[in-house]
């Protein structure tokens, strides 16, 4: 994955609260906590896998996964993907404790943007304290007025 970390900033809307934080990149792990009514959290990226920026002269798109962490065990990725003028960017669920691979950016004049995110996960059975083991592939389209999940691939489960 590509990264470009010029002066890059943006408004990211925590996921399932109404708290909208702005997250500068900056070498390294980058901690933004917030706090929601009665819940406490984190939310983290990370330099040197987590920017993607994709820039003509009629699109400026922004891609990078974040974590999610409240006082309860679960570790909650997400990818935000979408346009920087479109304010605040929302966060695509990817899993509970996985692992991140490779994320991709693709531009089709049909469809807009598709972002490609190969992760290991769980299998449903499987404890959390195992290690991730199991390939899944998350597609994501992204046109011009809104993200939508396009679809898993067959034989991967959300």
């Amino acid at each position: 994955m590509s990264c470009s970390l010029d002066a890059m900033q943006v408004d990211l809307l925590v996921p399932e609260t109404d708290v909208v934080l702005t997250i500068e990149f900056e070498p390294g792990t980058t901690h933004f906590p917030y706090e929601d009514e009665w819940v406490r959290g984190n939310v983290s990226v990370h330099s040197k896998d987590c920017v993607m920026l994709y820039t003509d002269s009629n699109h400026s798109v922004a891609i990078f996964p974040f974590i999610v962490t409240t006082q309860g065990s679960g570790v909650f990725h997400y990818l935000a993907f979408g346009a920087t003028q479109q304010q605040p960017l929302e966060g695509q669920w990817l899993g509970d404790r996985i692992e991140i691979n490779q994320i991709t950016l693709q531009e089709s004049p049909l469809i807009g943007f598709t972002a490609t995110v190969l992760l290991l996960d769980r299998a449903e059975e499987q404890s959390f304290s195992e290690p991730v083991t199991l390939p899944k592939e998350k597609v994501f389209s992204f046109n011009s007025q809104e993200i939508a999940k396009s679809q898993l691939q067959p034989g991967s489960n959300n």
